[in-house]
């Protein structure tokens, strides 16, 4: 039987692998698997490392857009996920919340 995007069965789950090797250690391996229940949210997601050789030190790039490493990371203090988190509560809309959360501290130079 084969079932088209669409018309899947009820009950049916969606599964989807994607396979990553590291940029520099091309003996690393990291495998996601993916489960979605087509009815509901109740998703699955698995993650699994295989080294090829004798596990060994792995070099990676800096963070995001960061390549040379000029400015420090920053972590988002824990007060304004706290706050964030409150405004989220009857703020739906992430961007929205977000925006408010800022808004409130002055925007985001002002905020101490």
């Amino acid at each position: 039987m084969e079932i088209t995007p669409g018309e899947e069965e009820p009950g049916a789950y969606k599964v989807t692998r994607t396979r990553y090797t590291h940029y520099n250690a091309k003996d690393f391996h990291r495998l996601v698997l993916q489960i979605n229940n087509i009815e509901s949210t109740d998703d699955v997601l698995l993650v699994q490392y295989r080294c090829d050789n004798k596990p060994r030190e792995v070099q990676n790039k800096p963070h995001g857009s960061n390549k040379k490493d000029v400015f420090p990371f920053i972590p988002t203090k824990k007060s304004v996920l706290e706050r964030l988190c409150e405004e989220l509560k009857v703020q739906p809309s992430n961007k929205r919340a977000m925006a408010n959360v800022e808004k409130e501290a002055g925007g985001l130079f002002d905020t101490s």
